[in-house]
């Protein structure tokens, strides 16, 4: 019986030991995290709690977050946002939390997040080394599928990305615009613009279409 008691003694101690050997970061409310360790984060917490906790397996890490401070502007709430900040470090059975700037008015925040001072320490206060960089996309922000960029920026030698968060056989895409429509024939020469837009869209269309052009042309 004994040698039972032991043994299931040991066995919580062994459990206990790999559930806190891992690395815990505190994420406050106005901190946004879009990818851990290429996959979508899970925190824990309330859902009115001031700060949430990311749990992540001791080794390298990389997270990709967003820093959106909030600020009183009469009867509204006005939320300044800084880029998707992609870092990447190494931790192991840590309690981290990030050191951001406080700004006192939304104007301040505008002039400054872009270039955004921040750091991750540990429970004394210690920096954390890590490498930074911006998931930066031109165009329309809204709908952005961060799994897949981080993806592509893993494939890449850009400052904080990791081979091994990766894809572990990436295939060569091309980002070349996709044509939905067979080419036209080429305009005349010394078309003008509108011109050359009549010339493309009746290539484009199908006979009924054209045969529809035709007819209204000549009623002309």
């Amino acid at each position: 019986m004994n040698i039972l008691r032991a043994t299931s003694f040991i066995g919580l101690m062994v459990l206990s030991a790999s559930s806190l050997a891992q690395v815990n970061i505190s994420v406050p409310g106005d901190v946004e995290i879009l990818v851990a360790n290429a996959i979508k984060p899970h925190l824990t917490g309330g859902v009115f709690d001031n700060e949430k906790t990311l749990s992540l397996a001791d080794g390298q890490q990389q997270i990709v977050f967003r820093y959106k401070p909030y600020f009183a502007q009469g009867k509204d709430n006005i939320g300044v946002e800084s880029d998707a900040i992609v870092a990447s470090f190494t931790a192991a059975d840590k309690d981290l939390s990030f050191k951001l700037p406080k700004y006192r008015h939304a104007k301040d925040a505008q002039k400054y997040i872009k270039n955004l001072q921040w750091s991750l320490v540990d429970k004394q206060n210690n920096q954390v080394k890590l490498k930074e960089d911006k998931l930066l996309k031109e165009g329309m922000q809204i709908g952005r599928n961060y799994l897949t960029e981080i993806a592509v920026y893993n494939q890449s030698q850009a400052p904080a990305a990791v081979a091994a968060y990766a894809p572990q056989n990436p295939q060569v895409q091309s980002y070349q615009p996709v044509r939905t429509t067979q080419p036209g024939k080429p305009a005349p020469k010394g078309a003008t613009t509108p011109e050359t837009m009549l010339h493309y869209w009746y290539e484009q269309a199908d006979e009924a279409a054209k045969a529809r052009f035709k007819k209204f042309i000549n009623q002309q």
